[in-house]
């Protein structure tokens, strides 16, 4: 498992038993007498309660009636307890207090929320630790009951200063509060980064992918952006060390040349055009709309949430994530964008529904957020497969079959004899095609078979010389003629437009195929996506050179995001001139602007996210129909 918060014992051992020597002492040894009466008011109950809210803020307040009672925000520090290694403060600066009933309420006050931080961080430690998403999902929770407990003890070392009762308790419990701030403040580093970093923390977690040795899950140290960092290093280690571009700058060096390698003159061009690219989040228009709420007055902070975000706010809210991104990835603490360029179309994306609006916000949200980026989607790594035609004009398409077409033939008692088929491959599209200009001449097959049949005994019974047969054929000629007007009913009800279109989608679906007939690049996946992504084959004339994938290089955080997508590029220009070198050259006199578009399209599909919300405003919306 993946520990990042332990302790000397456990809470329930080390805490209980420091506040039961508390009310030994307050009550037995330090004082001669036991106190006749006792302030009663909310802050002596010690009955431990649930804290009310779920809130990720790092400011508390308190309602007690000591001054300074709001804890600084982000604030951290150790709890000095200056007072104990300090002078005595002059007995005569303040009037004698009833030491019983002071000390009683300050101990009673960190009794009550001692019993709350130990119940809170004890069960979110537990449920880490199991893997239990649905009890670990709230850091806030465990940070909010440890910085109240830091309050208290702080709110003590106060006291010290002008109580002489509560000078005296203290330095005689010195040894336990600073254990309790020691831990305390060890628990609010840890409770406080995985507030921060609240998509990184459920996916190290609860994601069982990340846990994996390849993805370097059992050296997690407790440092969640940290963690993933060295992942998104690791793929740019592996994008810039690539054999076939080690090569060209090999080759380069090696000819003499003193101007600058093709591979390094395409990096900073398409860096630059990144950095002009945008992120899109697309979602039904009705969706956007709510979220930006009245015009008058207007919603003053509408807020793209993450799923998990979400869930804690309304538990029943719908939602298009699949079981993988709970189980294998679990990031659900981030909200997902498109990576485009800013004139790009809507795009026909399965989060727009049939009426989307989308969302734009700039590139440098990624670096300035500590965003990060998938280059293919970890359920299926399956970068798009190239096809060439003979002049080195390029299609592409994602290797995924037709789900769709298989169910409907299976309703229809039929099955599918190419079932590996591409569905978005040429022979997919005609594939498709044919199956539904079937579809729309179904009725007017059953008459047609029919009709076929009736004349087929028409003509048999013509042939015969037997004079009981003339009655037999009338009666078939009459079942033609209800046939034929059957058949007329049925042509004259076929959408005619949408039989064109079709007829136009099979012609253009077989030309592709039969145009673009030299693979470039394709990709195998592996069975089990934890151990390998699987291989990537480049094809050439009669040569092809396979590349592995590996899981453990498809992250890219913060500010490895733009030059590891441009590196990646470049990998796959590079990789492509070693078996079609027609091709690749038609790639490098693509410029910065294109070959982004060609990235985004061709070699990868990737995948932005940024952590928890995102505040947004009504001109960073547009709606496809206003």
């Amino acid at each position: 498992d993946h520990m990042d918060v332990e302790h000397d014992d456990p809470y329930a051992q080390g805490l209980h038993r420091g506040l039961n020597t508390t009310h030994t002492t307050l009550h037995g040894n330090f004082y001669p007498y036991t106190p006749q009466t006792t302030t009663t008011n909310e802050n002596t109950n010690t009955t431990p309660t649930t804290p009310t809210t779920d809130t990720d803020t790092d400011t508390d307040t308190d309602t007690d009636t000591d001054t300074d009672t709001t804890l600084p925000p982000n604030q951290e520090e150790a709890f000095g307890l200056s007072t104990l290694a300090g002078g005595e403060p002059a007995a005569n600066q303040h009037p004698k207090p009833d030491w019983a009933s002071q000390v009683t309420q300050a101990a009673n006050r960190l009794s009550h929320h001692l019993q709350i931080y130990n119940q809170t961080a004890s069960a979110h430690v537990v449920a880490i630790k199991e893997g239990d998403y649905e009890g670990g999902k709230h850091p806030e929770r465990a940070l909010h009951a440890a910085r109240r407990v830091q309050h208290e003890l702080r709110r003590i070392d106060r006291l010290a200063e002008r109580d002489i009762s509560i000078l005296h308790w203290s330095m005689e419990q010195a040894a336990m509060l600073r254990a309790w701030n020691r831990r305390v403040e060890s628990d609010i580093r840890t409770f406080s980064a995985q507030v921060q970093n609240y998509g990184y923390f459920l996916m190290i977690h609860f994601g069982e992918l990340w846990q994996t040795p390849e993805m370097s899950g059992d050296t997690f140290t407790g440092h969640y952006l940290d963690h993933f960092q060295s992942l998104s290093a690791k793929t740019l280690q592996s994008l810039n060390g690539d054999p076939a571009v080690s090569e060209v700058r090999v080759q380069h060096a090696a000819a003499g040349r003193t101007d600058t390698a093709w591979v390094d003159q395409k990096q900073t061009e398409i860096e630059a055009a990144l950095r002009r690219c945008v992120l899109r989040h697309y979602s039904p228009a009705e969706r956007i709309r709510h979220l930006l709420g009245p015009t008058d007055p207007p919603n003053q902070e509408p807020t793209l949430k993450s799923l998990a975000v979400l869930l804690k706010e309304v538990p029943d809210a719908r939602n298009n994530t699949q079981e993988f991104d709970y189980r294998a990835l679990a990031n659900l603490g981030f909200v997902f964008f498109y990576i485009e360029s800013e004139g790009a179309e809507f795009r026909d994306s399965r989060f727009g529904g049939k009426t989307p609006a989308r969302v734009t916000i700039p590139m440098s949200a990624l670096e300035k957020h500590n965003g990060w980026v998938m280059l293919n989607d970890f359920l299926e790594i399956d970068p798009p497969t190239i096809r060439a035609d003979k002049d080195g004009n390029l299609i592409s398409y994602k290797n995924g079959t037709d789900t769709d077409l298989q169910k409907d033939l299976e309703r229809h008692g039929q099955s599918d004899p190419y079932p590996s088929v591409p569905e978005n491959s040429p022979e997919g599209k005609l594939k498709k095609s044919v199956h539904e200009i079937r579809k729309l001449y179904s009725d007017v097959e059953y008459h047609v078979n029919r009709l076929a049949d009736f004349s087929q005994t028409a003509a048999l019974l013509a042939e015969t010389d037997d004079p009981d047969s003339t009655r037999s054929l009338v009666e078939a000629v009459r079942k033609m003629s209800i046939e034929e007007a059957a058949l007329k009913n049925e042509l004259a009800k076929l959408d005619q437009k949408k039989l064109e279109d079709l007829r136009k989608e099979r012609a253009k679906a077989l030309a592709n195929s039969l145009k673009y007939q030299q693979w470039v690049r394709i990709h195998r996946p592996a069975e089990h996506i934890v151990e390998s992504a699987g291989r990537t084959v480049y094809h050439g004339v009669g040569t092809t050179n396979s590349r592995p994938d590996h899981v453990s290089t498809n992250t890219l955080v913060g500010r490895d995001i733009i030059p590891g997508l441009a590196q990646r590029c470049v990998v796959e220009i590079a990789r492509i001139e070693q078996a079609r070198p027609d091709v690749a050259q038609r790639l490098k006199g693509m410029s910065g602007e294109a070959l982004v578009r060609f990235l985004l399209r061709h070699f990868i599909r990737p995948q932005a996210m940024l952590q928890k919300q995102v505040h947004i405003t009504p001109k960073d919306v547009e709606f496809k129909h206003p």
